[in-house]
């Protein structure tokens, strides 16, 4: 499946949600439902498989940062003064389309994009979480807190 180009609604499985804010990257533009990594620097872009980008997990709260400038977090514990940031789910079981390999439970589950995964390695095997169930033939559930 191509990469995003709106938000979505993903389908997961019932769970406490884990909500990481994370700031945007200048020029990220970030959709709901979206595999989410973080950068070298910490801030949210959208999962690839990309050299030196940590999964983080699904967006909740998508953001259009295309023609702004790198957002932060704030210096209150509420936020209050954060900038251009987004809401991830670090938790949870997620469906997400996947374009190659066979996947099996408990194997780990590689970033194509922020809306497909591989069972097969890529080449930079960025690991998106743990493959847990089957939906169907192209489709599967990964936990993103498992890595």
């Amino acid at each position: 499946m191509p990469p995003l180009t709106q938000d979505t609604q993903r389908t997961w499985a019932q769970h406490q949600p884990q909500i990481l804010p994370l700031p945007a990257a200048a020029g990220a533009v970030l959709f709901v439902g979206a595999l989410i990594a973080t950068n070298a620097a910490g801030q949210a872009v959208p999962a690839t498989d990309t050299a030196g980008l940590k999964v983080q997990g699904v967006c909740r709260e998508g953001l259009n940062n295309a023609n702004a400038a790198v957002g932060t977090l704030g210096t209150t514990a509420d936020y209050m003064d954060a900038v251009r940031f987004v809401r991830v789910d670090a938790q949870g079981e997620w469906l997400f389309d996947v374009s190659a390999g066979v996947p099996a439970p408990g194997a780990p589950a590689f970033v194509v994009n922020d809306n497909t995964v591989s069972a097969a390695p890529t080449a930079n095997s960025i690991v998106a979480g743990k493959f847990t169930r089957p939906y169907s033939t192209s489709a599967w559930f990964i936990d993103v807190e498992r890595r």
